[in-house]
């Protein structure tokens, strides 16, 4: 269970956050100029898929997580820490703006 005022969770969401910036920000690129295939040299390519790959993989770690994370109840004014609980109120919520950063869009 992960609560709610983990520290490491909180620079994990910051870092997610400069992150999507990045994803935003080099999708716009390819999706203007072409993915730099034959530009660049294949050790160039090699790191830019490596972090690509990376970032992706970090997404999905997150939505995974979303389910294990402490919520405050709106209601009760209590966290919530029982997974069912977490769960229902995940799907409920942001679930499917998580769903959608992690669909590939190619």
């Amino acid at each position: 269970m992960i609560k709610h005022d983990a520290q490491w969770k909180t620079i994990f969401d910051l870092l997610l956050l400069v992150l999507s910036v990045y994803n935003t920000l080099i999708n716009g690129f390819y999706s203007a100029f072409g993915e730099p295939i034959e530009v660049y040299s294949e050790k160039y390519l090699d790191v830019m898929v490596w972090m690509d790959e990376s970032i992706e993989f970090l997404f999905y770690f997150d939505f995974l997580l979303c389910f294990m994370q402490e919520y405050l109840d709106n209601e009760s004014g209590v966290y919530v820490s029982d997974i069912l609980q977490i769960c229902k109120n995940y799907v409920k919520g942001s679930m499917i703006f998580d769903l959608l950063a992690c669909i590939p869009f190619s």
